[in-house]
């Protein structure tokens, strides 16, 4: 078995051989095989090795000689239908035949390949040019048989059937190893507990969203509330509330609705967002527009600017947004596809791979469509950076919102430039990638409702704890009991008070308040004061 085995050429010995060869499996083809169908040749095994001995000097066979015996057998039948089709279809023979006639090869080719017989060494078929036929499974068992195979199968190749005895194999490990790789998918989603998680979180900024709009509708006639423009304050609500929205859809996949939906959940949170932000900070850099305007006015003539022209404005760049969207839409429309991932995960004893599929939500351009949405809104963001800044000198406190702007701006930038980042490394895990884009949408729109609606709100608490106390000095001095409850006081009451006290401290404020009560329709020839000592 090991008679070329040269120890100075290998690193091995003959023991390691022997052990990497034990167990293995090896096909024989059948030298003589039991049938009991007669042979073309008329010899059954016995009788033609008794045959043999009597032609020829007692040579022992051994071997392949059944297949040497049956391949002159299927030669002889080749040629013999070869020169019958001469003669029949070329008026030629065999005899005509020379090394450059394809004509008589390409006939006998075909007839060999149609040679079909019970030989010596079973039955002789051909397919493509190669005899096939049964073979023995044999398989190598170094404690049993050190120097040969032991037959553990046998496979009928004209039955298309396989026999094992399994008594007779050996397996190496624990069990019997698979013939192939077990593939299993998995697919991969936001999941449940996630999704929930982030609606809730959505829920309670839609619910603090409308708060503030119930705030803006029922303390619309005060002073501090009516200056900041309520009905501009609302449509920016409206706005958070498209976004809080987007989020929640964002994360209906394919664990929580039919794949079917997922589509249409994808693309309506897309123009959600889109209109959502540029109703948020469209009716923030508008409403500023307008201040803006009033302050750089250099001529006698008083503008009015009334909140019917801050939304038509608005609703200019909400059209753009829907051209935009349309269009997409249209041209190349959001698609869900499934697609594997390049994670694979295979088990420690290597029978099952793992592989992961994604439900992506995408159009063909994608990278295009995203690019003409981000150039667009940052217009929109250099456009309210620009108003912050040339509007940080003005004197009204409830009127200069050019800080809160510079910190929404900063604060809205700072989180997408991450979160676009963020997303592309993350985009092979659905759940990582949602929440890095809920938690970048939630806390912008937070952020920035709470840093604008706030400081309204706490102005609006303390003017009223201040109405209350003017009103106590007042019945203090006149000793009347039936004056109004301090809380019921009305806005002109509140105005003339507070006027007074600006009147203090700014010079210009009367000029500048004179300006921006005309452009909100309120008549300040009506409002008197008296004069105060120093």
């Amino acid at each position: 078995m090991f008679d070329n085995y040269d120890s100075d050429e290998l690193n091995c010995s003959i023991n390691d051989i022997l052990q990497v060869l034990d167990g293995y499996f090896t096909f024989k083809g059948v030298n003589i095989p039991n049938i009991k169908e007669p042979r073309l040749c008329g010899y059954t095994p016995e009788q033609f090795l008794d045959e043999y001995k009597n032609f020829g000097n007692d040579t022992h066979l051994s071997g392949a000689f059944p297949y040497a015996y049956d391949a002159i057998w299927s030669i002889a039948l080749g040629l013999n239908t070869t020169d019958q089709i001469l003669k029949k279809n070329y008026n030629r023979s065999l005899a005509d035949f020379n090394y450059k006639d394809t004509l008589t090869r390409s006939i006998f080719q075909e007839a060999l390949n149609n040679v079909s017989f019970i030989g010596l060494s079973g039955k002789i078929k051909f397919e493509d040019g190669n005899r096939i036929g049964n073979v023995w499974c044999m398989q190598y068992q170094r404690d049993n048989y050190i120097n040969y195979t032991l037959k553990v199968g046998f496979y009928d190749v004209f039955n298309d059937n396989i026999s094992i005895n399994e008594s007779a194999v050996i397996w190496k490990g624990k069990g019997v190893p698979v013939d192939q790789i077990i593939r299993k998918t998995v697919d991969l989603g936001i999941g449940s507990e996630i999704f929930i998680l982030f609606a809730v979180l959505s829920g309670i900024g839609i619910l603090l969203a409308i708060c503030i709009i119930a705030f803006n509708i029922s303390y619309r006639s005060y002073r501090i509330v009516k200056i900041t423009s309520p009905r501009i304050n609302i449509l920016m609500l409206i706005g958070c509330i498209y976004c809080y929205s987007a989020v929640i859809l964002f994360g209906l996949d394919w664990s929580i609705v039919r794949r079917d939906i997922v589509k249409y959940t994808c693309t309506i949170a897309v123009w959600e967002l889109s209109i959502g932000f540029t109703l948020g900070f469209g009716s923030l850099f508008w409403k500023t527009w307008r201040i803006y305007s009033i302050y750089r006015n250099k001529f006698p003539r008083k503008m009015n600017i009334q909140d019917r022209h801050v939304i038509i404005r608005l609703l200019v760049l909400v059209v753009i947004d829907l051209i935009i969207l349309i269009c997409w839409q249209i041209i190349d429309p959001l698609e869900i596809k499934i697609e594997n991932l390049n994670k694979v995960k295979i088990s420690a004893n290597g029978e099952v791979e793992t592989v992961f599929r994604i439900l992506v939500c995408r159009s063909a351009n994608m990278q295009i469509w995203l690019g003409i949405c981000y150039g667009y809104k940052f217009l929109l963001m250099i456009f309210g950076a620009f108003l912050a800044w040339e509007t940080r000198h003005v004197k009204i406190q409830e009127l200069n919102d050019s800080k809160l702007i510079a910190v929404s701006i900063y604060n809205v930038a700072l989180l997408a430039t991450v979160g676009v980042i963020l997303n592309e490394f993350a985009f092979a895990e659905p759940s990582i990638s949602y929440s890095l884009v809920g938690s970048f949408i939630l806390f912008a729109t937070t952020i920035t409702t709470c840093i604008i609606f706030l400081p309204i709100i706490k102005g609006f608490i303390l003017n009223k704890q201040s109405v209350f106390s003017n009103n106590i000095a007042i019945r203090s001095r006149t000793g009347t009991s039936g004056i109004k409850n301090p809380c019921q006081l009305t806005p002109e009451i509140e105005d003339i008070d507070l006027l007074r006290e600006e009147i203090k401290k700014h010079k210009l404020f009367i000029e500048e308040m004179k300006s921006f009560l005309l452009s909100k329709g309120i008549p300040y020839q009506s409002i008197k004061y008296e004069k105060v000592e120093s």
